[in-house]
C-alpha cells in the first residue's frame, strides 16, 4: 500500500508501507549431485534466505526439486517420508516463521533412454506412448475426452488451474508427471 501525503493540492511524498502479516514464496531447489544430507542442506539455506527476504512475517514455502539427480528413485518412492523431514528441515530452517505449503518433484535420473524406449516389450511400448503423447494434440484431446467422468467426480476444489482436465497443456504435464512416477516402480530405472 502507498501512503500519499498531499500538501495543497500537490502531492509532497509517497511511502510505500507494507500491511501483509503472511508471505508466500515458491523456492527452486537443484539436487543436481546432490545425496541426501545436501538436499536437507541446499533446502536449509534456501528458506533461510526466504525467510530473510519475508522480513519477519510468516512465509509459505512451495519447494520445487529439480535436476537430474540419483536420489530421483527415492524421491518418488519415498515421497511421504522426504515431505515429512523437509517440513522439519524448513521448520529448523525458520524456527516459527516458515511453513511448508508443498514439495513438488521436477526431478529425474540420467538414463540410457534410447534404451529403454528401444526394448520391445510393455515398458519401451509405454515410454515411446508416453514421450509421444503431450505432442499429439489428436491424443491429448481424446484422454481429455476420456477423464470426463473422473474430473465430474472429483470434489470441485480438487479441479483447480493445477488439475484443468480440459488443458491439454495441463494433461501433456501430467503425462510426463506419470513417465517419472510409473517407470522407477515398474523397471527399477529412473527415467
Amino acid at each position: 500500500m502507498s501512503l500519499v501525503a498531499i500538501e495543497g493540492s500537490k502531492v509532497a511524498g509517497v511511502e510505500h508501507r507494507d500491511l501483509d502479516v503472511v508471505r508466500w514464496t515458491q523456492i527452486y531447489v537443484d539436487v543436481v549431485d546432490a545425496d541426501e544430507d545436501e538436499l536437507h542442506s541446499r533446502v536449509r539455506v534456501a528458506v533461510e534466505a526466504a525467510a530473510e527476504e519475508a522480513d519477519e512475517r510468516l512465509v509459505a514455502i512451495r519447494i520445487v526439486l529439480s535436476g537430474e539427480t540419483a536420489l530421483h528413485r527415492t524421491l518418488v518412492v519415498e515421497r511421504e517420508r522426504l515431505v515429512n523431514e523437509l517440513r522439519a528441515a524448513v521448520s529448523d530452517a525458520a524456527p516459527g516463521q516458515a511453513w511448508l505449503e508443498r514439495v513438488k518433484l521436477e526431478t529425474s535420473v540420467p538414463a540410457d533412454v534410447t534404451r529403454l524406449i528401444a526394448r520391445d516389450d510393455a515398458i519401451g511400448g509405454l515410454l515411446r506412448t508416453l514421450r509421444a503423447l503431450p505432442v499429439d494434440q489428436a491424443a491429448l484431446t481424446a484422454l481429455s475426452d476420456e477423464l470426463a467422468d473422473l474430473k465430474r467426480k472429483l470434489p470441485a476444489d480438487v479441479t483447480d488451474e493445477d488439475l484443468n482436465l480440459d488443458d491439454p497443456a495441463v494433461i501433456a504435464g501430467l503425462v510426463g508427471e506419470v513417465e517419472h512416477l510409473l517407470l522407477p516402480r515398474l523397471t527399477g530405472v529412473e527415467s
